[in-house]
């Protein structure tokens, strides 16, 4: 299962559903097409993925092969700055 809890300054991207076993979705629509970066990383820091996307962008977290645990997804673009709690329990 994916848990997602949004700590957002913008309140532009929608990460969801909630929860997740396998996928989230990662919605920027509304962003005028301009670059966003995605960034998850583990609890230390640690880059597990990183990608940038233009508009709604489905991440599949299986693929990836991390562990069942609470990850960060950090989402940057021009004039946006979110960071999302990921807890991925498959």
């Amino acid at each position: 299962m994916l848990d997602v809890e949004e700590v957002s300054i913008t309140k532009n991207i929608k990460v969801y559903p909630v929860p997740s076993k396998d996928k989230i979705t990662v919605d920027v629509n509304g962003n005028d097409q301009k670059p966003v970066q995605l960034a998850l990383y583990d609890l230390n820091g640690t880059l597990i993925f990183s990608h940038e996307i233009y508009d709604t962008y489905v991440m599949d977290i299986q693929s990836l092969n991390i562990q069942q645990g609470m990850y960060v997804l950090r989402v940057e673009g021009e004039n946006l700055f979110e960071v999302h709690k990921i807890v991925y329990a498959p």
